[in-house]
C-alpha cells in the first residue's frame, strides 16, 4: 500500500531498502526507482562474502508477497495505515508487515507495558495496543506514546481513539527527553521503542537505562538505523573527507545515526542485534 503512495517519487538511485518508516519528510533526491531492488546494500550483495551468508536482495513483489502471507491486523488499524498514505509525509509510518511484526512481538514477549517515543498518526501505537488486547489486556496493560509535534499529536488521539485503544494508550505531547525524565520509573517498560528525531536517539536510550525505565527482560528496538542504507558509508566517508558528498538533506541524520550505532555497540550496559530488515531495527537489552 505504502509503495503505492510512492509511485510519485523518481530518484536516482537507492543503495538499499525503501523503508517504509522514517521520522522525516523524504525529498526527490533521496528516494530512488521504489520498483527496483532494495532492502539489503548494493555493497554487500556484490561483496566476496559467502553465498551462504550474503544478504539477497528483495523487490517489491517480495514485500508484497510477504505481507500477503503475514496475518493481517484488524480493519481499524488497516485504516489508520491507509489515512496515513494519503498524508503527505506518510512514509514517516512503519509498514503493515512491521505493525503486525510489533503486534506478535508484544505477545512473544508478554509485554504488559509498552513506551514508544515518537507517535506520529498513532499507528504503531495502535499495533502495540493490538498485541495487548490479544494477550488479555491485564492489569496496568498500557502504551505510553510520546509526540513532539502537536498536529501529529491529535491526528494519533483521533485515530486511537476511533480504532477503539483509548482505554490502552495514553499519549502524551512533550519533546522526548523531557518526558523520559519525568516518568515514574516505579513501573518499567517491557518494550520500548525508538522512532522519533534521529538527532535525539542516543539522549533517549541514555534517560531510558540511566533512569532504569526498561525492565530487567525488557527490550529497546530502534528504527531507521540503516536510514536508505547510507548509515554505513559515514566511518569511511568521515575519514576520506567526503562526508559533504552525503545528500545534504539527511546529511545529520545519517551522521547521527551512524554515531548512535557506534555508541550502543560499544556500551557495557547492554547487548545489541542490528537487523538489516525494514530500515534497520536494533534489537537492545541490558546486561544484568
Amino acid at each position: 500500500m505504502l509503495f503505492r503512495a510512492l509511485k510519485k517519487f523518481r530518484l536516482p538511485s537507492l543503495p538499499s531498502l525503501l523503508p517504509p518508516s522514517s521520522r522525516a519528510i523524504v525529498s526527490n533526491s533521496i528516494l530512488s526507482n521504489v520498483k527496483k531492488n532494495f532492502l539489503f546494500p548494493r555493497e554487500f550483495h556484490n561483496s566476496q562474502t559467502l553465498r551462504s551468508s550474503s544478504p539477497f536482495y528483495l523487490k517489491s513483489e517480495d514485500t508484497d508477497y510477504s505481507q500477503s502471507m503475514t496475518s493481517k491486523l484488524p480493519e481499524k488499524i488497516q485504516l489508520i495505515a491507509k489515512k496515513t498514505a494519503e498524508m503527505e509525509n506518510s512514509i514517516m509510518m512503519i509498514s503493515q508487515t512491521q505493525g503486525s511484526f510489533f503486534a506478535l512481538l508484544v505477545q512473544v514477549l508478554k509485554a504488559k507495558r509498552i513506551l514508544e517515543v515518537g507517535a506520529f498518526t498513532g499507528f504503531s501505537a495502535a499495533c502495540f495496543a493490538e498485541g495487548l488486547r490479544i494477550l488479555g489486556n491485564k492489569d496496568d496493560s498500557k502504551v505510553v506514546s510520546i509526540e513532539y509535534n502537536k498536529e501529529y499529536y491529535e491526528i494519533a488521539k483521533n485515530n486511537i481513539n476511533n480504532a477503539g485503544y483509548s482505554d490502552l494508550v495514553e499519549l502524551i505531547l512533550s519533546d522526548g527527553a523531557s518526558a523520559l525524565k519525568g516518568m515514574d520509573n516505579s513501573k518499567q517498560f517491557d518494550l520500548v521503542f525508538i522512532d522519533a528525531d534521529k538527532a535525539g536517539y542516543k539522549n533517549y536510550y541514555d534517560i531510558i537505562l540511566e533512569r532504569n525505565l526498561l525492565s530487567d527482560d525488557g527490550i529497546i528496538v530502534v528504527d531507521n538505523v540503516l536510514f536508505f542504507g547510507y548509515v554505513h558509508k559515514v566511518p569511511k566517508l568521515e575519514a576520506e573527507g567526503k562526508l559533504d558528498t552525503l545528500p545534504v538533506e539527511f546529511r545529520d541524520h545519517f551522521i547521527a545515526l551512524s554515531r548512535f550505532n557506534e555508541y550502543v555497540k560499544n556500551d557495557p550496559r547492554t547487548t545489541q542485534v542490528l537487523l538489516p530488515v525494514f530500515d534497520g531495527l536494533t534489537f537492545v537489552r541490558k546486561n544484568i
